[in-house]
């Protein structure tokens, strides 16, 4: 169990509770908020000019099938160490094995810097990639952000986050018609 504070570590900032079912799979499997916090659908896009919308995710498939058409998928994150940096998607991965563990639905993103302190970031879709703007712009939610190397961002795609929550995909068709059940 750990405590989530923003925008820095103060009781004053508490406005999460994060709760682990396997930890060597997930950072933040699921978070419950504290009574006077609102949850909202925006996400931090950009220090000097506020927040992007989320509305709706990128599916695995269609990034696979995106990426399978030579589409460069550019992505945005804004980690609590290295604020916003972009990049695009350039993997997609079914299963990713790492040493003795093996990683679902994983997303590689070429570009983006991160560091420690930034795993579990919201990576989105972002049509304004890099770029500060003066208005809310709408995203699609991609995936969070849990390990880095010097070529890149590993992240838990949505579907992937749908998986360790023990939903299963029944249709591959991509879009918002996929269908789910309880593993």
């Amino acid at each position: 169990m750990d405590n989530i504070y923003q925008p820095r570590v103060s009781s004053s900032n508490h406005i999460a509770t994060v709760y682990r079912v396997d930890v060597s799979n997930i950072d933040g499997l699921y978070a419950r908020n504290t009574s006077n916090v609102n949850i909202t659908n925006k996400v931090l896009k950009c220090s000097s000019t506020g927040y992007a919308r989320v509305a709706g995710s990128l599916t695995f498939i269609e990034a696979e099938i995106r990426l399978g058409r030579g589409e460069m998928i550019r992505v945005s994150k804004y980690g609590a160490t290295t604020n916003e940096t972009s990049g695009y998607i350039y993997g997609v991965y079914r299963n990713l094995s790492v040493g003795s563990v093996t990683y679902y639905y994983q997303l590689f993103v070429r570009d983006m810097r991160a560091a420690p302190g930034d795993s579990g970031a919201p990576v989105y879709e972002d049509p304004y990639a890099g770029q500060c703007v003066a208005f809310e712009p709408d995203v699609r939610a991609a995936g969070v952000i849990w390990g880095a190397t010097s070529d890149g961002v590993y992240t838990t795609s949505i579907d992937g986050l749908y998986y360790y929550l023990s939903f299963v995909p029944l249709t591959e068709g991509g879009g918002s018609d996929k269908v789910f059940f309880t593993r």
